[in-house]
């Protein structure tokens, strides 16, 4: 600690101890109370695409944005966090799209042009 004062570096230690109880308490109340709703697969198989899972991060982000204070560090770490993984979500996404158009093509021009093959 910075401070020479003992009873200043007690009271700077109780205060960072009373704000990451405070945090905990507010990640354990998004937890319990936010009411989820459930995403359904798109697909037959099952498997959440990327676009369900940036659907439901946006869910959890609303979630996060309304239970929790302004201004609290704790926010917004799980706003930045949430919001990375979403933004990687829609990445995903869209690579995902361009190599399905590239298969495509593929297929169509080996069709054209006999037997084709991949090097």
């Amino acid at each position: 600690m910075p401070y020479a004062d003992r009873s200043r570096q007690r009271a700077a230690s109780r205060e960072s101890a009373r704000r990451r109880r405070a945090a905990r308490r507010a990640m354990a109340e998004v937890a319990a109370g936010a009411t989820r709703s459930r995403v359904e697969p798109s697909s037959q198989a099952g498997a959440l695409t990327p676009a369900d899972l940036a659907q439901i991060l946006a869910e959890e982000i609303d979630a996060v944005r309304e239970s929790m204070p302004r201004g609290n560090p704790e926010r917004a770490r799980v706003l930045v966090q949430l919001a990375g993984a979403a933004l990687r979500c829609y990445e995903t996404g869209d690579i995902a799209a361009r190599l399905e158009m590239l298969e495509r093509a593929y297929e169509e021009l080996g069709e054209r042009r006999g037997a084709l093959r991949a090097v």
